[in-house]
Formats: C-alpha cells, sequence, structure tokens
C-alpha cells in the first residue's frame, strides 16, 4: 500500500499516461461508456489532520464507514503521538452530490483520531524495543503497523470486517515489508473498536490468514449471494513491477471468512481452487481499488487510477472473475503537488445514485510533503441503444425498417414530399417495480436531415417487456403497439449533424410502464415518436447501426419503492399526520389551499450554521402543489438504520410546517426550499 511515510518523490508520477494498455480478453464486454463528470472538491475531514492514505468504505445501515492508512497529525493524541497508521471515520451522509459532511473520527481520551485496529502485546513490546533513542535491540526505529483494506459489513454476524496488512516499517523511503494479511473483527455503532481473532494458532504469526509472500486478498471486496449463501469475494494485487498490478479473486462465505480452509482462488476457466498458489490474474489493476455489481450497467464494475499516473479508470465483467473489459478513463485527477501523487481511487457503493447511473470516486491528492487532500468526484454512465433491432422507423412504402431506406443509416419521423414516418426506440432498463421515476430524457444525435417545424405527441408501449423490432411489418407503431394514455408533447429543434438532441421530460411515461405488474429488472421500454401528415416536416437521426457512439441514449433516475403512506394535512401543515396506506387506499378529503408534500431521506440530514438542512428532498404529491390536502407517495426502501421525513407546507410558503408533539410542545420551523420538480 502506498505510504505517507515516504518521501514524496516526481520520478516516473505522470509515466504510465503513455503506457499502451492491456488488451482484453476474447468474450470481454466493451467498456461503459462514460456521459460526463463532475469534480465536487475536497472531502470533509478533520482538521487535526492533515493527510492520510486510504479510504476504501462500505455502508452498515443508515452509515457509511470509511477506514484509512497512514494518518498525519497536527497534534499528538493522548499517547503523544502524531502518526496513526490506520484510523476510521463515518458519516450519516449518503448524499455525495453536496460532497459529504458529518464524519466522526474513532477518536483517543481527548478526542484525536485513534488506531482502531489493535496491535497484539508482541508486537507492542516489539515496538518498544526497537524504539528510536530507547533503542534496546537491533534493528533500531523499526515497528509494526496495520494498514487497513476493504471492509464489508456482515448484518447476519452483526459484525464489520476488516481486512489489513500487517507491515514491519523502517526509516527512510518506501522502506517496508509486509508480513502477511488478516481480517480483524469490529462492533456495528460505533464502528471502530476491534479484535484480531487468533485464525492459525501456533504459528508464528497467529492472527493472519495469509502469509508472506502470499496474495493478501484486502485490495477490494463486495458481497453477494453464491448458492444462496451470503459470499465475500476479495481481490488481490501482490506481484507485478510497479506499473503493473497482476489481480488475483478468492470468496469465501461469509460465515466462514476466519477459517483459511473455506477459501476458494480463482484458477481460470471456471475453476475454483483450494490452493492459493493456483490463483490466477485475471486483469491488471490497482493496489487501491473497488469492485461492486452495477445494477445501471448490468456488470461488475471496477474503478482504480492507474499506477504512477493521474489516470482514473475502470474496467467490466460479467462475472467477478472476467473476462474483464478495456479500460474506460473515467477522468484526469488533479495535478498533484510537486513531487506527489493522486492515488487511492476508488468508487463508493453506498454513495451511487439510480442503480450505478452515478458513481461517486475518492482519490488522495498530494498537496505539500506528507499533506494531502481527499477529493470526491461524480461518473455519470450511458445507456444506449444496445443493438441495431432497438430503434426503427416506419413509412408507408417499406414499412417497420431498422435504418431509413430512403436516408440510410438513419432513423426519422415525420413527413419529406412523399412519405410520413414514425419512430420508435428501445432502452433496456435495469430499474425494479414498483419504483418512483425522478426524471427521464432521451438525447438523440442529428444527421442533419430536417425540414419545417412541428410538434409531435410521444408515448411509451404498454407493454412489460418489448420485443426487437424485425422490418417488414406493414402496420405502423401506434397500430401495432398498446400504448400508454401519458403523452408528452415535443417540438424538435433542426440540428445540424452530429449535434445532440434531447426531449422534454418524459417520466410519466415511463412511470406509467414501471408501474405495471409485470415490469421486470432487465426490461425493454419502447418509445414512439408518431407522425405528422405534413409535407417538409422532418427529422432524422443517426441509427444505431452508425456506431455506438451516436446511438440514441436515455438518462433516466428512480428510486425503489417500499409501502406506500398516507400524507394528511387536513389538521393544518403543523399537525399533518403519516400513515400506512390501508387496504381501502388513502382516504379523500374536499380540495382547499395549494400545498406542498416533499420528502427526503434522514441519511440527508445534517447541521448547517447552527440550522438544519434538509439537504435534497422530493416532490410528494407528484407536482409542484396541490389542492388535494391528502396525498399517497410511495415511501423509498431503505436499509435498516435509515429512514424518510415528510413536511408540508402551503404553496409559496418561505418554510415548512411542523408536527403537533404529543405534550403540547411544538418544534422550531425548518427552513429549506422544495425540490419539486
Amino acid at each position: 500500500m502506498h505510504s505517507l511515510r515516504r518521501p514524496l518523490i516526481l520520478f516516473f508520477t505522470f509515466l504510465l499516461g503513455c503506457l499502451a494498455a492491456d488488451a482484453a480478453p476474447a468474450g470481454a464486454p466493451p467498456p461503459p461508456e462514460v456521459y460526463g463528470t463532475k469534480d465536487l472538491g475536497r472531502v470533509q475531514t478533520n482538521p487535526i489532520i492533515s493527510g492520510r492514505d486510504g479510504a476504501y468504505s462500505t455502508r452498515v445501515g443508515g452509515v457509511s464507514v470509511w477506514v484509512y492508512g497512514d494518518t498525519a497529525l497536527t497534534s499528538p493524541g493522548a499517547d503523544g503521538g502524531t502518526w496513526r497508521h490506520n484510523t476510521l471515520s463515518w458519516t450519516h451522509d449518503l448524499y455525495a452530490p453536496d460532497r459529504l459532511s458529518g464524519f466522526t473520527d474513532h477518536a483517543d481520551a481527548i478526542g484525536v483520531p485513534a488506531a482502531f485496529l489493535p496491535l497484539t502485546q508482541d508486537e507492542i513490546d516489539y515496538n518498544a524495543r526497537h524504539h528510536g533513542d530507547n533503542c534496546q535491540e537491533q534493528p533500531c526505529n523499526y515497528e509494526y503497523g496495520l494498514w487497513p483494506g476493504a471492509l464489508q459489513f456482515d448484518p447476519e454476524g452483526g459484525r464489520i470486517l476488516y481486512t489489513y496488512s500487517k507491515m514491519l516499517l523502517g526509516p527512510g523511503a518506501w522502506n517496508f515489508t509486509s508480513m502477511g494479511t488478516g481480517i480483524a473483527v469490529g462492533q456495528v455503532m460505533p464502528p471502530g473498536p476491534s479484535s484480531r481473532p487468533i485464525v492459525n494458532p501456533g504459528s508464528a504469526e497467529p492472527t493472519l490468514l495469509f502469509e508472506a509472500g502470499e496474495p493478501g486478498f484486502v485490495n477490494a471486496a463486495f458481497t453477494e449471494l453464491v448458492g444462496g449463501v451470503p459470499t465475500i469475494y476479495f481481490y488481490d494485487s501482490s506481484g507485478g513491477d510497479g506499473f503493473t498490478k497482476p489481480m488475483h479473486l478468492a470468496r469465501v462465505p461469509v460465515a466462514s471468512v476466519l477459517d483459511r480452509a473455506a477459501w476458494r482462488f480463482y484458477a481460470g476457466n471456471g475453476v475454483w481452487s483450494d490452493n492459493v498458489a493456483d490463483a490466477a490474474v485475471i486483469f491488471d489493476g490497482a493496489d487501491q481499488l473497488s469492485v461492486h455489481w452495477s445494477s445501471f450497467l448490468g456488470r461488475y464494475l471496477a474503478i482504480y487510477i492507474q499506477p504512477l499516473s493521474t489516470n482514473a479508470v475502470a474496467r467490466v465483467a460479467d462475472h467477478p472473475e472476467g473476462p474483464w473489459s478495456d479500460t474506460v478513463l473515467l477522468f484526469q485527477a488533479l495535478t498533484p503537488a510537486d513531487g506527489g501523487m493522486d492515488y487511492c481511487g476508488m468508487a463508493h457503493l453506498e454513495l451511487q445514485r439510480d442503480g450505478g447511473r452515478f458513481e461517486y470516486v475518492s482519490y488522495v491528492r498530494d498537496t505539500a510533503p506528507f499533506q494531502s487532500e481527499r477529493r470526491l468526484v461524480e461518473i455519470e454512465f450511458k445507456n444506449r441503444i444496445e443493438a441495431d433491432g432497438r430503434d426503427a422507423d416506419y413509412n408507408t412504402q417499406d414499412g417497420v425498417q431498422l435504418s431509413d431506406l430512403v436516408y440510410p443509416g438513419q432513423i426519422c419521423m415525420g413527413m419529406d414530399n412523399k412519405l410520413w414516418r414514425q419512430m420508435s426506440l428501445q432502452f433496456k432498463l435495469n430499474v425494479p417495480h414498483p419504483s418512483t421515476i425522478t426524471e427521464t430524457t432521451v438525447e438523440l444525435v442529428s444527421s442533419g436531415q430536417n425540414a419545417g417545424s412541428y410538434t409531435s405527441s410521444l408515448r411509451a408501449i404498454a407493454q412489460d417487456d418489448v420485443a426487437p423490432f424485425v422490418p417488414g411489418g406493414s402496420a405502423s407503431f401506434t397500430d401495432s403497439y398498446p400504448l400508454t394514455s401519458a403523452t408528452v408533447p415535443w417540438t424538435p429543434e433542426a440540428a445540424s449533424s452530429g449535434v445532440s438532441v434531447a426531449t422534454p421530460e418524459l417520466r410519466t411515461l415511463v412511470q406509467e410502464v414501471i408501474d405495471r405488474p409485470g415490469w421486470a429488472v432487465g426490461n425493454h421500454l419502447g418509445l414512439v415518436f408518431p407522425e405528422i401528415r405534413s409535407k417538409q416536416k422532418l427529422r432524422c437521426f443517426n441509427d444505431e447501426s452508425v456506431g455506438v457512439s451516436t446511438a440514441a441514449l436515455v438518462r433516466l433516475g428512480y428510486y425503489p419503492n417500499g409501502v406506500a403512506v398516507c400524507l394528511d394535512a387536513t389538521g393544518g401543515v403543523d399537525q399533518m399526520r403519516v400513515s400506512r396506506e390501508p387496504a381501502a387506499g388513502c382516504p379523500t378529503a374536499p380540495p382547499g389551499g395549494s400545498l406542498e408534500f416533499v420528502f427526503g431521506r434522514v441519511g440527508a440530514l445534517r447541521l448547517s450554521d447552527g440550522n438544519v438542512d434538509l439537504g435534497p428532498v422530493r416532490c410528494a404529491g407528484g407536482s409542484t402543489s396541490t389542492t388535494q390536502p391528502i396525498v399517497r407517495v410511495a415511501d423509498p426502501e431503505q436499509p435498516a438504520g435509515d429512514a424518510s421525513f415528510y413536511l408540508c407546507r402551503t404553496a409559496g410558503s418561505p418554510d415548512f410546517g411542523h408536527a403537533q408533539m404529543s405534550d403540547g410542545t411544538t418544534p422550531a420551523r425548518v427552513p429549506g426550499p422544495s425540490a419539486c420538480p
């Protein structure tokens, strides 16, 4: 692992940007497409910390727990030291677009960040005998330290599992040796205190699962079911020459994670071996990285900063072992201070939005000797038309065609001098049922074939899963398919060739389809763009067959629904009642004044200048305002320990109401703007 102990160096820092990427093996999927990135700035850090390595994280209920390696302090802790080999913090803030805040550090008796991985008594005694001016035994100024790796939450066992490397650390640049790796077990809340179980009794290193010279399997981890059994996949980056980091893979049932005999190692060709020496190289990665399943991409996603570079990259695979795709550049990390580095780049699964359409990547940037900052970057991935049979147009002469016969490589809507046309698109959506759609727009690339101006009414195909289009059909899309009752008018602009053209907001169309009982993850949504039977009113766009980079894409936001609730403001905004929806549905009440109902997540609450900032809130009534004093909303599903909050206000009021407490007291009003669409 990278260590703040070394002097900052420039040698080879940016060389890797010129190195050729390794070729993807046969059968590997294409790399994901990036829609855009946004540097969100520095992640909040305790001001007593001048720099620290890391950080891996995991979700524990409604909390995000982060672990860090070497940590430099500006003030001594209770032990008189200003250096920690491992530290930990956590936050209830799971809304990354505003950079995260509210971190609490695991601290010592005087409030200074403290190590959370304990040394054994033998290790403590060794450090004392070899310490500085009081050195009693050679080699002097050597000590044992524990560097944390990936961590996972075990909800069934009620514990947090922390991987770590035991290091022998000496003076000078890059002077450290791995003694092996192990797993510490920590309490859930507050996170921090942990123990190192004996897993290899009678050996020289009884707490270590893997010895020096063996792969360590601490560099990335995720948990999923294998045959119904919760299983952790661990990745290892041992070996290589500094420019390459050959990755290996192991897996073990969560309940048996401390039993070396239960571990299996991927040996290639679909074989899992009980011999760690059989572990095969599956891709070239980095010492610090993240790997997890992305529902949005429908694949496993690995994210890291390439060694000795500023390149933050990603790979995808259909299986944890691969084959893994080529890398795609996500972003260039900010240039570090002279002689410094960018490192520890990884995504944080608990922060992703829309099933992984948005991923949030943190990395460490050196700003001065033994000083650094942790930055957060938002990544948005694309969801494009996936195959030629998923976009088509129709005209009265040729019927359904996967590409317009008059305008090859294009799909068109409207009418030229002779033929009127309809256009239809299909998108694979990994959106569960039930869900609430928060945004949907489609972007197409203009072919430059335009005529006149007109408005069309877009609709969705009212089917659970639309089959690929078949060329030659004689019926139009509007005659061939049942359509949604919801419609959205669109007046497409006459754009030049190669220019992206976006639809208006389409979430009402998509919501009607997602609400269908037969909708499931991985189904295809169909959208129909009807004709206008007036000559010289035409719009054409690039067909999927022209190239992946110009196929239509959809940008869709959602959150999964839980049990519906009823919000009742008939008693006023200061006495709103929230209850689960009864079997008969939410009651009705006569309409009244204009109201705004909003909901948010408790994890979004934070203090700002002494006031409670609501963070992100969404409209609960389905529109900007409503005259109905009782509304039904789908309470978002959230893991144990998290929750929603609901508020109501008179439309246009500067603040929200509050509930009447049972003892007659009333809490202070909470200022905050509505984020109703």
